[in-house]
């Protein structure tokens, strides 16, 4: 039942987040996010206190250390919590990265890069300070205390961006009638998703598995496989800002650092399980472990800025407007969580049913396949090597600032961008 409940949660959050794209084009994104903080807050807080909600409800009275008087009901309110708050906080997260990739469209990288930071910081910092709440007062204190800090995030949300109508309601549908292309009608920006999916999904593996095949391995305990494992979780979070700052100075750069890191992953996991003795050694496992976490930051922080401009790139050749922020964030979530949700299940089964050795080489080598697959589908559609500069995308008379009085130097670019996309 504790692993159900658990995964309420990731599967809560795939059902969301395709839904993201359509939720902030009706709310805009600003009111989104609030809600999407208001809803986490409540349910969080709800999760946290569903024994004394029950009680109160049942009219009983709720010591906590003692058996539930009303266990159907805590139950229900810990799965409509847990469902609820993921909701609300994917709502969230996909609402406020939209915000900050519209306000920053040439810092795509970076902002990708920062959230992988922030969540790094989030799951290393998280365990010791919800302890230190559960220590001071209960099983209650920490869901209080996340939820208020979070519920303190709310000022900023009403003073990041000014009020607004959401930009599908703001505009007659009918001014072009030009359509937004999306994601899923490209095949380089699905090679992208696949390839990141599977890069989750190894990085997933990895989770249920690495530590007992380490402390079998090493003869380690606990503590040094857990050790082990930071060494390839630290390196993405930390570098996660390092390689977006690198792919905003050279955007050209996103889709070769997403095929090799790709690749290079792939090999990774597949010589991790050792073939050679002196693979079976403290020093061959750390290296790898830190590669594993580079390999894995240069694959996946410029998924999203590179489907933004893949996405921009084919709209603008296809004489149609490119997708938003949110379809894009929502089109590469929803493959990231996928993977993210099916590499623990996936691992837990595969290494006790033919080894965790057979299976990191059979991860390994898909991985590498992915890769390839994706070099070539973004290479047959020139992506390779061109990033959001690679070539700009069509100007269209609704999305222009300005366009009565314009110079002729404009107009002759414009003209020039017209005659590219229907070429």
């Amino acid at each position: 039942m504790k692993g159900l409940l658990f995964s309420a949660a990731s599967m809560a959050t795939l059902v969301m987040t395709p839904m993201t794209s359509s939720i902030t084009a009706k709310l805009g994104k600003q009111v989104s996010c609030a809600f999407g903080i208001i809803l986490f807050t409540a349910a969080f807080s709800t999760f946290g206190s569903a024994g004394i909600i029950a009680s109160c409800l049942s009219g009983s009275s709720y010591i906590e250390d003692d058996p539930s008087k009303a266990p159907v009901l805590e139950l229900t309110l810990l799965f409509l919590a847990r469902i609820l708050g993921s909701s609300g906080g994917t709502l969230a997260s996909m609402s406020a990265m939209a915000m900050a990739l519209e306000a920053n469209p040439s810092s795509s990288g970076m902002i990708m890069g920062s959230s992988e930071t922030a969540l790094g910081i989030g799951f290393s910092v998280g365990p010791s300070v919800g302890a230190a709440f559960f220590t001071w007062g209960g099983f209650t204190a920490p869901f209080i205390a996340v939820s208020m800090m979070t519920l303190g995030l709310l000022p900023l949300v009403c003073l990041a961006a000014p009020r607004s109508l959401p930009k599908e309601s703001s505009r007659s549908s009918g001014d072009l009638g030009q359509q937004r292309m999306s994601p899923w009608h490209s095949p380089s920006a699905i090679s992208v998703a696949v390839l990141a999916a599977g890069a989750m999904f190894g990085f997933g593996f990895l989770d249920p598995t690495l530590a007992p095949f380490e402390v079998d391995l090493l003869g380690t305990n606990t503590a040094g496989a857990g050790v082990l494992f930071s060494c390839s979780a630290f390196p993405y979070a930390i570098l996660g800002t390092v390689v977006g700052a690198i792919l905003d100075a050279s955007p050209s750069l996103g889709a070769p650092m997403i095929c090799i890191g790709g690749f290079c992953m792939g090999l990774s996991l597949f010589i991790l399980a050792p073939m050679a003795p002196f693979m079976a050694t403290w020093a061959w496992q750390i290296s790898v472990l830190l590669g594993l976490g580079l390999f894995t930051a240069a694959g996946m922080v410029p998924a999203v800025p590179q489907i933004l401009a893949i996405t921009k790139l084919e709209a603008a050749r296809s004489g149609r407007r490119a997708p938003s922020e949110e379809q894009v964030l929502s089109f590469t979530w929803t493959s990231f969580t996928l993977g993210e949700m099916l590499g623990p299940l996936v691992g837990g089964y595969a290494a006790n049913a033919i080894g965790f050795s057979t299976s990191v080489h059979i991860i390994g080598c898909a991985l590498g396949g992915l890769a390839l697959i994706a070099f070539v589908v973004l290479s047959s559609n020139g992506h390779i090597g061109k990033g959001a500069e690679g070539e700009q995308e069509t100007l269209l008379p609704e999305e222009s600032e300005e366009l009565h009085g314009m110079d002729m130097p404009r107009a002759l670019q414009l003209a020039r961008q017209v005659s590219r996309g229907l070429d």
